[in-house]
């Protein structure tokens, strides 16, 4: 049985990562403040790097999947010295342990890189980070790739059922239609979101195959984010009126955001050709959305609190 050390496991990757896994694999998680039955927690910081190093080697890990990030553009703006220590210097610190003692690291990026001019990009495409979150994801990566060179980063954008502590895209959706609340969605931002379950499985297939360098995982079309909630309102059989079209201009003016892509779409040619798959298709995974609402892993999701 392959050994997991997971990062963020109370985030909404790193819970369904561990609750669809936890049976195949033997997988590891720090200590932390939610209650989650069956995390083999330990009580270390990921700071205490030689503390890391000997817990790794001891439970002989195969693969140290990094999840853990600052992901709130806007908190990330506003602590730029904290966004750094956390998604760049604590991402380096733990893939140079793992590429001392043999262990592959996998990174989970972003596809908010881009400047959003191209129509679709792919994994060498030269980044343009628009805000500072993503330039902390763009060093990363480069780190990475030069002082772990076996590494894997995964740059997607996902969907699927959190905990109501961390809610997704998707849930926020879904649950704003079900009270009957009107939800303004930018129609003028694209995106190539996959689900987590699809993540999921393609990451671990990813992983046997030891794959090294970028990879996108990404559905084949990109869609707004607009069109992308209708689709949902459609399949959940919810009031899609309560769906206001809306311009990233108009909100960001009157939220005062931080600068984001309007268009994050992702080329998935290499993952396809990877795994040799002829589509990955958003209402497919839509459906099997559908579906799983009411499945053992969501409603234990769904009961952490």
């Amino acid at each position: 049985m392959k050994n997991f050390f997971l990062t963020g496991v109370s985030g909404l990757l790193g819970l369904n990562f561990f609750l669809n896994l936890k049976n195949n694999y033997r997988i590891y998680s720090l200590i932390h403040k939610k209650k989650i039955s069956g995390i083999k927690n330990i009580k270390l910081k990921l700071q205490h790097s030689n503390k890391i190093k000997k817990f790794l080697l001891k439970k002989k890990i195969n693969y140290f999947i990094h999840t853990a990030a600052i992901t709130n553009i806007e908190n990330c703006e506003k602590n730029k010295k904290k966004a750094n220590d956390t998604n760049v210097k604590l991402t380096l610190k733990l893939s140079k342990i793992c590429d001392q003692i043999g262990i592959k690291f996998i990174f989970v990026s972003s596809d908010h890189l881009f400047d959003g001019k191209k129509k679709f990009y792919n994994e060498n495409d030269f980044t343009c980070p628009l805000n500072y979150y993503a330039k902390t994801k763009v060093e990363a990566e480069k780190k990475l790739l030069k002082h772990n060179p076996s590494c894997l980063i995964i740059r997607t954008n996902f969907f699927g059922f959190g905990p109501n502590y961390r809610k997704s895209f998707s849930d926020w959706i879904i649950d704003s239609l079900k009270n009957n609340h009107k939800i303004h969605v930018f129609k003028d931002v694209y995106f190539t979101p996959v689900s987590i379950d699809f993540l999921i499985k393609s990451l671990v297939k990813i992983i046997d195959k030891n794959i090294s360098g970028i990879i996108n995982i990404s559905s084949d079309k990109k869609i707004s984010k607009y069109d992308f909630a209708l689709k949902l309102a459609k399949k959940f059989k919810l009031n899609h009126k309560l769906i206001i079209p809306s311009f990233f201009s108009e909100i960001k003016k009157k939220n005062n955001l931080v600068n984001r892509p309007k268009n994050m779409s992702l080329n998935n040619k290499k993952l396809k050709s990877t795994l040799n798959l002829k589509h990955i298709d958003i209402d497919n995974m839509i459906n099997s959305l559908y579906l799983s609402r009411k499945s053992k892993t969501v409603l234990s999701i769904k009961k952490i609190k």
